[in-house]
């Protein structure tokens, strides 16, 4: 595995792991794994890159090149400081797989960007293995929005309805979680699944059972100023309003 770059001083946002730091390596296999959501028309890249460097991750350089390092330089400098602010917040889902060979916990971050980013390993060591636009935060033409957007399609994914009238209660890291895939077929399942910080998810740990009520607190490094972006946003007063739960119920992206 050749790696590109590797990331040796993360902050740890578990709270066993406090003051310890995240190793996180971003190989050349990750790169190309995650070049065919950067080039895709249907996810927003560019306001994260900038059209240019887009234009030259379409031409498929040879990442070894003069001009493919300085294209990863950029586009992992980019990540790096997003991952960064995700682990700082932090914004971050964990979870083992229930499967006798996975010895190793997955991790699904929430970019400021709106993007997911999905890193495996054990213990401090971690791969990155790719990042993507979910659907719901894809089409949010609003940049500033778009994490809601993922963290609200994550929750409908990942936290069962219980009770009557149901409800999105917050798992026990006992509790086995059945992971579905966008079109509902049942992937595998979970265990020691953690939301970390649940206020940041919208969780209300203060109330019995820890529900979900979707009040999600600010997040600067979300809501820069649209201008410092490589395009800009429709004006906030011509978007038509829409309910989260009807683009989340559009969904069709999978997640990997």
């Amino acid at each position: 595995m050749n790696v590109l770059q590797r990331w040796p001083d993360l902050p740890d946002p578990r709270p066993q792991q406090q003051h310890c730091r995240l190793d996180v390596v971003f190989s050349e296999g990750a790169w190309y794994h995650c070049q065919k959501h950067w080039t895709s028309r249907t996810e927003p890249w560019k306001e994260e890159f900038g059209s240019d460097t887009v234009a030259h991750l379409k031409q498929n350089l040879e990442i070894q090149s003069a001009d493919g390092q300085a294209v990863v330089s950029r586009v992992l400098g980019v990540l790096r400081e997003q991952t960064r602010e995700a682990l700082s917040r932090p914004q971050a889902l964990v979870y083992r797989s229930r499967h006798k060979s996975a010895s190793w916990m997955t991790w699904h971050l929430v970019l400021p960007s709106g993007a997911v980013a999905i890193l495996r390993g054990t213990g401090p060591s971690l791969r990155w293995v790719t990042c993507y636009y979910l659907h719901a935060a894809a089409v949010e033409k609003n940049r500033r929005h778009r994490w809601k957007a993922a963290v609200r399609q994550i929750i409908r994914r990942y936290v069962p309805l219980k009770g009557e009238p149901p409800q999105w209660f917050m798992p026990s890291p006992q509790e086995d979680v059945v992971l579905r895939n966008s079109e509902g077929k049942v992937t595998g399942r979970a265990k020691n699944l953690q939301f970390i910080t649940p206020e940041n998810w919208g969780f209300e740990p203060e109330l019995k059972g820890c529900p979900w009520r979707g009040r999600l607190p600010s997040w600067p490094a979300a809501e820069e100023a649209q201008g410092s972006r490589h395009s800009r946003s429709r004006p906030r007063w011509l978007k038509p309003r829409r309910r989260w739960e009807e683009s989340a119920d559009a969904d069709s992206v999978r997640l990997h």
